[in-house]
C-alpha cells in the first residue's frame, strides 16, 4: 500500500475497500484447506500443481499442502480482504481514500 496512490486509481481504491469481493485480481485469489488433522487453513494462492498447494495464511506464512493427504481444497471466490462498508461511517471513506491517493513513490534526486 505504499504507492497506492500511484498503482491504482481512487474507484480501483474505493471499490477493494467497499467490495473486496466484487472483482478479484487473480494474484489474490483465496484458497482454503483442510489438513488431515482437521486444522482449517486460508491464504492467498502462491503457486499450485498436480501434487501441491503453496499458500499464504493470514499471518504470512508460506505453507505448502501435499494434495493427496488434504481433507478438503477449495478455491472460493471471496476475497481475504473484509468490506470496509460498514465499519466507516458516512465521511471516513472518502477521507481514507484521498489519503490512499497521495501516496506516491518518492521523487528521485538526479546526479550529475
Amino acid at each position: 500500500m505504499s504507492f497506492a496512490g500511484e498503482l491504482f486509481s481512487r474507484q480501483q481504491l474505493s471499490d477493494a475497500l467497499l467490495e473486496p469481493h466484487a472483482n478479484i485480481a487473480q494474484r489474490y485469489s483465496t484458497v482454503r484447506v483442510v489438513t488431515p488433522d482437521g486444522e482449517t487453513v486460508e491464504g492467498v494462492a502462491m503457486n499450485e500443481n498436480k501434487y501441491h498447494v503453496y499458500l499464504m495464511d493470514r499471518a504470512e506464512n508460506i505453507r505448502s499442502f501435499r494434495k493427496s493427504t488434504l481433507k478438503s481444497l477449495e478455491h472460493p471466490e471471496q476475497s481475504l480482504m473484509p468490506s470496509y462498508r460498514d465499519l466507516l461511517n458516512t465521511t471516513q471513506p472518502n477521507d481514507l481514500l484521498a489519503d490512499l491517493c497521495t501516496l506516491r513513490k518518492p521523487a528521485t534526486k538526479k546526479t550529475k
